[in-house]
């Protein structure tokens, strides 16, 4: 009988310790995969630390990366409420504000930024692009201006610059820009779009097709590339080449269909 009941303890102490075993892997599979996952992990931390605003602007970040616009605008805007003085928060909340196409509020939330952080390379440059798409052009020109002397290797800063000039007409200026872009980052696709873009307005449609050729060599799903590369193609007389470039233009972007390349 004693002989039973020890038998009896170590199978049941056996089946505890699986047990526990088994829930230890259970939990530790649950938090594999919490930390596979960005919006998760830090879904986590502001559950755990709701009162601190680092994590409500992390979570805001990795939300607006996943395309979860309006859940990022929730968390920089707990952030701010939790920290006043956070400018990064206020640049996101202006840019989420920019791309869904409330420029007034976008506008507003730049300058806050840029109250708080007025060396911020990003928000001048940001506060440039609105301007300019606002049709403020000398105010754009003066923010990347600003942008450029804090930073002189901010290439967006002159690439937009360059755009402003190729719609005035001063292509020779414009390019100059794009160039001074390519010289800190020789594998910016934008730039080589845009350089591109003006040697089709100059009519020098074979140079344009090889720098279209290399902006979609550094990023084959630029969709105003393809457009550009079927413009040149259309000026060099190769109409079938065009049409093609064209089709895969608008199956990148159907948004371009009313678009015509220069």
């Amino acid at each position: 009988m004693q002989r039973s009941r020890t038998a009896l303890s170590i199978w049941l102490a056996s089946l505890a310790i699986s047990a526990a075993a088994v829930a230890l892997a259970s939990a530790t599979y649950q938090r594999n995969l919490v930390w596979k996952d960005p919006v998760a992990i830090w879904t986590d931390t502001v559950s755990k630390s709701p009162l601190k605003a680092r994590s409500h602007y992390n979570l805001a970040n990795v939300l607006a990366e996943a395309g979860r616009l309006d859940d990022a605008m929730k968390h920089n805007l707990e952030t701010v409420r939790l920290a006043p003085r956070y400018p990064n928060a206020y640049f996101n909340i202006a840019a989420i504000h920019h791309v869904t196409g409330d420029l007034d509020q976008a506008l507003t939330w730049y300058k806050r930024a840029l109250e708080l952080d007025p060396a911020s390379v990003k928000g001048h440059n940001n506060l440039g692009y609105l301007y300019q798409t606002l049709g403020m052009l000398d105010e754009a020109l003066a923010e990347y201006e600003t942008a450029l002397s804090i930073d002189p290797r901010m290439v967006k800063a002159y690439v937009n610059r360059g755009r402003i000039y190729r719609d005035q007409g001063r292509l020779d200026e414009a390019m100059a820009e794009y160039r001074k872009a390519l010289r800190v980052k020789p594998d910016f696709p934008p730039a080589h779009y845009a350089m591109g873009d003006a040697l089709l307005r100059k009519g020098k449609a074979a140079e344009a097709a090889e720098r279209f050729a290399e902006a979609l060599r550094l990023n084959p799903g630029l969709a105003e590339a393809y457009l550009g590369m079927a413009g040149a193609y259309r000026d060099l007389g190769r109409f079938e080449e065009a049409a093609r470039m064209r089709r895969m233009a608008l199956e990148l972007d159907p948004g371009l269909a009313g678009a015509e390349p220069y």
